[in-house]
């Protein structure tokens, strides 16, 4: 890999970072010039990775203003929590059909370093990008499972948008959101009962979107 191409993935990675944590905040400018100082790369670098970052829907940009971090309105928060159920859905179904004793031991460990893993920093109470990481996790195994590339790859795609609108409900709130459901998922799909795992699933979106709608 060329050293640009490394520079372009580990600075849009920090931004993208950073407006996961809420260091950036939806409708916010990304002025390139203050971007370049900050993180102390090229404008070229920079404009690199915001464009990386639109195709994500993290960012958006329009010609002649420039970069701003995506919004997400009501209605659109509805029709992605749709696309969720049917995908994630399908990915469920088909993991509990098809996965194999190597994968459900590896949603267990997902899940457990998922439940030990703090929401926030102790020391700042800030978002803590462990518990991100970790939550992606958790959710991409149980997908992994369905054996579908195509499908993991659009579930990864509506996670990323979901990121963005929930660690934005998280910032300022001493919320500990779904920990009750990721058990009750993780038993659901480690018994191989399709109802109760698709049940719960849903839930856990329904009740993700009205804590971020509070």
């Amino acid at each position: 890999m060329k050293k640009d191409q490394t520079y372009t993935e580990t600075i849009m990675r920090s931004i993208r970072r950073d407006i996961i944590l809420g260091t950036y905040r939806p409708g916010d400018k990304l002025v390139i010039s203050e971007l370049k100082k900050y993180y102390q790369v090229s404008l070229s670098v920079i404009r690199e990775a915001l464009t990386r970052l639109t195709e994500q829907e993290i960012v958006t940009a329009t010609p002649n203003v420039g970069f701003r971090v995506a919004q997400i309105s009501p209605q659109g928060i509805q029709e992605l929590k749709q696309a969720r159920l049917i995908n994630e859905g399908t990915a469920i179904k088909l993991a509990i059909e098809r996965g194999s004793i190597e994968w459900e031991a590896k949603l267990v460990a997902a899940y457990y370093k998922l439940v030990h893993t703090e929401i926030y920093l102790p020391k700042t109470q800030q978002l803590n990008l462990e518990w991100f990481m970790a939550h992606k996790h958790f959710h991409m195994t149980i997908v992994e499972g369905a054996g579908n590339r195509f499908l993991s790859k659009i579930c990864l795609r509506l996670w990323n948008q979901s990121e963005l609108s929930r660690s934005q409900a998280l910032v300022g709130h001493k919320v500990a959101p779904g920990i009750e459901e990721h058990r009750q998922l993780t038993k659901a799909i480690t018994d191989r009962d399709v109802d109760r795992a698709l049940e719960i699933h849903a839930a856990h979106l329904t009740n993700g979107i009205n804590h971020r709608q509070k």
